[in-house]
């Protein structure tokens, strides 16, 4: 009778998925140093606040004779709770992974033509990928990067997310790095004397 029961819940659980079953919290290690946490790994520091989830991510390959310029660290994600974006950054800081965020310049935004838009995308617990809109860099920053980084590549990659509690939006913060060209290095010839 045990064993009919226990078939009866596999071929349920293989037929109807895995919906109906108590979803599992994600497990995240407490560390004192992130460099003691593999990349793409969530993470938290002993004195984070239980909604705050950390993440250390690599970013994109460089480029043959490119270098990558620090723009910004630690930069809040704009705009996160206008038009449900709050919704795809909830699923994606709670259920996703091999998360990863871009940044777009958009010349043509009527509102600010310096803005930058930031792209997420995860994949699910089963595995299916998502993309969503989920919010802008800080105006000021945006022209800042428009001044001093007018034709680079943006890049960015997650520090911190916020999870939704208690009423609040979640939220996230993100590195911004810019592509630049590496300048050539210039010979040095020794005097002879």
């Amino acid at each position: 009778m045990v064993y009919l029961l226990i078939l009866c819940l596999v071929l349920a659980a293989i037929f109807l998925g895995t919906r109906w079953l108590p979803k599992k919290k994600r497990e995240i290690c407490i560390v004192h140093s992130k460099y003691d946490v593999p990349f793409n790994d969530d993470y938290k520091f002993p004195n984070d606040p239980p909604h705050v989830v950390r993440l250390q991510q690599e970013t994109a390959a460089k480029a043959p004779g490119k270098t990558w310029v620090k723009v910004e660290y630690d930069v809040p994600v704009v705009g996160i709770t206008k038009d449900g974006r709050d919704q795809h950054a909830a699923r994606m800081i709670e259920f996703g992974n091999d998360r990863l965020v871009t940044l777009q310049r958009q010349p043509r935004n009527q509102f600010d033509p310096n803005a930058v838009l930031i792209n997420a995308f995860w994949r699910d617990p089963k595995g299916q990928p998502h993309t969503a809109h989920i919010g802008y860099l800080p105006r000021e920053l945006a022209a800042n990067i428009a001044k001093k980084h007018p034709a680079a590549k943006l890049f960015a990659n997650i520090g911190t997310m916020f999870r939704p509690i208690r009423g609040k939006s979640p939220g996230m913060r993100i590195n911004v790095w810019a592509e630049e060209d590496v300048a050539p290095r210039k010979r040095t010839t020794k005097k002879s004397s």
